[in-house]
Protein backbone atom coordinates (compact mmCIF):
# COMPACT_ATOMS: atom_id res chain seq x y z
CA UNK A 1 0.00 0.00 0.00
CA UNK A 2 1.37 3.76 -0.79
CA UNK A 3 1.56 5.53 2.33
CA UNK A 4 2.90 9.51 2.46
CA UNK A 5 5.94 8.33 4.49
CA UNK A 6 6.61 6.03 1.19
CA UNK A 7 6.04 9.32 -0.77
CA UNK A 8 7.94 11.06 1.40
CA UNK A 9 11.14 9.62 1.55
CA UNK A 10 11.39 9.69 -2.20
CA UNK A 11 14.06 11.65 -3.35
CA UNK A 12 13.16 14.86 -6.04
CA UNK A 13 13.42 13.09 -9.41
CA UNK A 14 11.61 9.99 -8.10
CA UNK A 15 8.69 11.60 -6.38
CA UNK A 16 7.75 13.85 -9.44
CA UNK A 17 8.75 10.97 -11.73
CA UNK A 18 5.96 9.20 -9.31
CA UNK A 19 3.59 11.77 -9.40
CA UNK A 20 3.86 12.23 -13.35
CA UNK A 21 2.99 8.33 -14.17
CA UNK A 22 0.23 8.86 -11.58
CA UNK A 23 -1.32 12.17 -13.23
CA UNK A 24 -1.28 10.26 -16.68
CA UNK A 25 -3.01 7.18 -15.03
CA UNK A 26 -5.21 9.13 -13.14
CA UNK A 27 -5.66 11.26 -16.66
CA UNK A 28 -6.95 7.69 -18.25
CA UNK A 29 -9.22 6.48 -15.38
CA UNK A 30 -11.07 9.46 -15.82
CA UNK A 31 -12.29 8.53 -19.33
CA UNK A 32 -12.73 5.03 -17.82
CA UNK A 33 -10.51 3.26 -19.70
CA UNK A 34 -10.41 -0.43 -19.28
CA UNK A 35 -6.46 -0.70 -20.58
CA UNK A 36 -4.42 1.89 -19.38
CA UNK A 37 -1.53 3.09 -21.66
CA UNK A 38 1.02 5.30 -20.63
CA UNK A 39 3.81 6.39 -22.75
CA UNK A 40 7.18 6.22 -21.53
CA UNK A 41 8.01 9.16 -23.58
CA UNK A 42 5.43 12.62 -23.37
CA UNK A 43 5.59 15.36 -25.87
CA UNK A 44 4.73 17.47 -22.84
CA UNK A 45 7.26 17.38 -19.93
CA UNK A 46 5.08 18.59 -16.65
CA UNK A 47 8.34 19.13 -14.31
CA UNK A 48 11.89 20.20 -15.32
CA UNK A 49 13.13 18.13 -12.84
CA UNK A 50 12.66 15.13 -14.96
CA UNK A 51 14.13 16.29 -18.44
CA UNK A 52 16.21 19.18 -17.40
CA UNK A 53 18.19 19.61 -21.12
CA UNK A 54 17.21 17.99 -24.41
CA UNK A 55 19.43 15.22 -25.38
CA UNK A 56 19.60 11.67 -26.17
CA UNK A 57 20.18 10.78 -22.77
CA UNK A 58 18.19 13.06 -21.29
CA UNK A 59 15.19 11.30 -23.10
CA UNK A 60 16.38 7.67 -21.87
CA UNK A 61 16.84 9.12 -18.63
CA UNK A 62 13.24 10.16 -18.81
CA UNK A 63 11.82 7.25 -19.50
CA UNK A 64 13.86 5.08 -17.70
CA UNK A 65 12.72 7.15 -14.36
CA UNK A 66 8.73 6.64 -16.39
CA UNK A 67 9.66 3.19 -16.17
CA UNK A 68 10.96 2.79 -12.60
CA UNK A 69 7.86 5.16 -11.41
CA UNK A 70 5.34 2.59 -13.23
CA UNK A 71 6.68 -0.17 -11.63
CA UNK A 72 6.62 1.36 -8.41
CA UNK A 73 2.68 2.78 -8.55
CA UNK A 74 2.17 -1.04 -10.19
CA UNK A 75 4.21 -2.46 -7.19
CA UNK A 76 1.91 -0.47 -4.93
CA UNK A 77 -1.68 -1.66 -6.47
CA UNK A 78 -2.47 2.18 -6.73
CA UNK A 79 -4.21 2.08 -9.81
CA UNK A 80 -7.56 0.34 -8.60
CA UNK A 81 -7.50 2.85 -5.47
CA UNK A 82 -6.60 5.86 -8.16
CA UNK A 83 -10.00 5.56 -9.44
CA UNK A 84 -11.79 4.82 -5.89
Amino acid sequence: MLTVAKLRNLEDERFYSVLDVALDIRAELDFNENRIIIPLNRSVIRYNILYPTHGINMIERYCQLRWKAAEFLKSEDTCRRLNG
